[in-house]
This record gives C-alpha cells, structure tokens and sequence, in this order.
C-alpha cells in the first residue's frame, strides 16, 4: 500500500464538519468533493503544490478561486492531517457561497466577482487536526 497519499482516494475528515469524499492526491492537482459541512456540496480540482518532508510525511499548498490559501501535512502512519488555511473576511461571513464547482466557469466567475467586492481583511486563519482514510 506504500506510505504516501499520492495516487489514493480518501475520505478526509476536519474537526469542523467537514467531510471530503473522495479526494485525490496528485504531485500536482489535488481534486475533492465536500459531502458535508457548511460548503457542501462543493467539488474542486486546484492546482497544488506538493513535497514530501520525510518518508510518510508530505505537505500540499494551494490558493482557492476564493482566495482563501490551503496548507495540509499529510502524516501516513497515523492517518491524520494538520491544516493550516487563510479564508477572506467576506468568505467566512457565509461559507456556503463556495458551494458548486470550480470546474464551472459561471461558478468561477461568481466567487471571483465576490472575491473582487468583499473585504479580504480580516481573515480567519486556523489550524488544526483532521484524519483521512483510504477508500
């Protein structure tokens, strides 16, 4: 089964309801659906950055059509995750506007509109753990 995320598909949970079913881990994309939480349903391919730290160990980075900015480490053995990320003032006053798919261009177009007229300041950065399991 190797020990790297890279090529599985997971089901990726975060403490703050988020489930993620499936995601897939490239060395490059990273693609995933919320099924539940306050952006379900949401599905999204970025376009991501990628390293491994040690062997188990790999960390992606990403910046959402929102501009909110994603970083996860990815931990094998334990099968949990750290998340950092950074969401725009007017994101996080209704988290449901990321509902959609950023493969849509009328979606894309909609979020970069209110992107463009909302406050970005002050953002809420959090971190915190999740866990993932392969499926």
């Amino acid at each position: 089964m190797g020990n790297s995320v890279v090529g599985k598909k997971l089901r990726w949970y975060e403490p703050d309801g988020l489930m993620f079913e499936p995601v897939m881990v490239g060395t490059d994309t990273i693609e995933y659906t919320v099924v539940k939480g306050d952006r379900a349903p949401r599905h999204a391919i970025q376009k991501m950055l990628y390293y491994r730290i040690a062997p188990g160990i790999e960390a992606t980075g990403w910046y959402e059509e929102s501009g909110a900015i994603v970083h996860i480490i990815w931990f094998w053995e334990s099968q949990t995750t750290q998340r950092f990320a950074a969401a725009p003032a007017w994101l996080v006053k209704d988290f449901s506007v990321s509902s959609g798919d950023n493969q849509d261009p009328e979606f894309v177009k909609k979020i970069r509109k209110l992107a463009d007229e909302g406050p970005d300041y002050p953002r809420r950065v959090r971190t915190d753990m999740g866990y993932f399991e392969i499926i």
